[in-house]
């Protein structure tokens, strides 16, 4: 999934920090037959950089939102009027026909401050509508 954040320009040319993202994801009973956890990733502008957070589900276990922390995502200042497009990777190696992933993010999924607020939940155009996968 690819999420681009976006901070409009503004009077004060002020940056935004995003401490944070989740997303609401959720599966068709557990996702694959493989033991071993499975990963999901966020990275900024590619996957060949180093990720910025990263959780894990164990073998068997459906997908469900995540519960990533500030102190465990690395924070990306986007400048006034640019935008950064965060990459999200789920492992569905071993994924069953029929089995279904749904991927998505609603309103307060994602932290974010501008130097002068902390905590920021509020943000445009969330919820995303989810995509589902089906095998």
């Amino acid at each position: 999934m690819k999420v681009n954040v976006s901070n409009s320009a503004n009077v004060g040319n002020y940056s935004a920090t995003v401490k944070l993202m989740n997303f609401a994801n959720s599966s068709s009973g557990a996702v694959g037959t493989a033991s071993g956890t499975k990963a999901l990733t966020v990275y900024k502008d590619n996957t060949s950089t180093t990720a910025l957070a990263t959780t894990n589900y164990a073998s068997l276990q459906a997908f469900t939102t995540t519960a990533i922390t500030e102190g465990a995502f690395t924070d990306v200042e986007i400048a006034a009027g640019a935008t950064k497009l965060f990459i999200v990777t789920l492992d569905t190696s071993n994924a069953v026909a029929t089995n279904t992933v749904t991927v998505g993010m609603s309103a307060g999924n994602i932290t974010w401050t501008d130097g002068y607020t902390t905590s920021i939940t509020t943000v445009n155009s969330l919820p995303l509508l989810s995509k589902t996968l089906t095998y």
